[in-house]
């Protein structure tokens, strides 16, 4: 996780910016935004059935099903791994059409076995990698949760929200995991864009140059 976290710094600062960015995050990859805003300068950030950081238990009953055969297998956390079509439609992509399902699982790759394990087992990873200091976060923060998310459950990112003073929740109880690319993803865009201009507006009315 570190190692995607400091890609993500490195990449923010070689750009540049006259202002802090909107970092968006999407299951791991929300876990990595609230990583890197803890240590970033951040417009706002937004969380889409992210991943949680250590202090919260990811390993609830309904997520159980999914990490069996992965936390199984001897040394996982040494090996990348593949999520199989089937546990991707069952878990991952469990409420798209078919024909959507198939798109989208050709397209995955492998992940890595230390990801999984420093996110799942925090309490054993003597490097703290998914440590977030949450009183660093001083952004706005939008963070949405899926009623069909087998992956990232609601109780689970429920918890991640309640980190953060100045945080907004957002709950679609018909929705996967899998809800950067579903029928009511436009919808979810418009609504965060919604959130998300007075946020700027009130940023650029305050902001001074980096």
């Amino acid at each position: 996780i570190s190692v995607y976290v400091q890609h993500i710094v490195d990449y923010i600062a070689a750009q540049n910016f006259t202002q802090p960015p909107v970092i968006v995050g999407h299951s791991m990859g929300g876990l990595i935004a609230q990583l890197v805003a803890a240590q970033t300068p951040t417009a706002a950030l937004v969380l889409l059935t992210p991943a949680s950081p250590a202090g919260i238990n990811a390993l609830v009953p309904k997520v159980l099903p999914f990490g069996f055969s992965i936390f199984t297998k001897p040394g996982f956390w040494k090996r990348s791994q593949e999520l199989t079509p089937e546990r991707a439609r069952r878990y991952v992509v469990n409420g798209l059409h078919v024909s959507h399902q198939e798109k989208i699982i050709s397209s995955f790759v492998h992940e890595s076995g230390r990801a999984i394990s420093e996110i799942a087992f925090w309490w054993a990873d003597g490097k703290h990698s998914t440590r977030v200091a949450a009183d660093a976060i001083q952004c706005p923060v939008y963070v949405l949760s899926a009623g069909r998310d087998s992956l990232t459950p609601v109780s689970v990112v429920k918890k991640v929200a309640n980190r953060y003073a100045n945080s907004t929740y957002r709950h679609w109880p018909d929705r996967c995991h899998w809800v950067i690319d579903d029928l009511d993803t436009e919808d979810m865009v418009y609504e965060i864009d919604g959130w998300l201009r007075p946020v700027l507006q009130r940023l650029n009315r305050t902001a001074t140059p980096l």
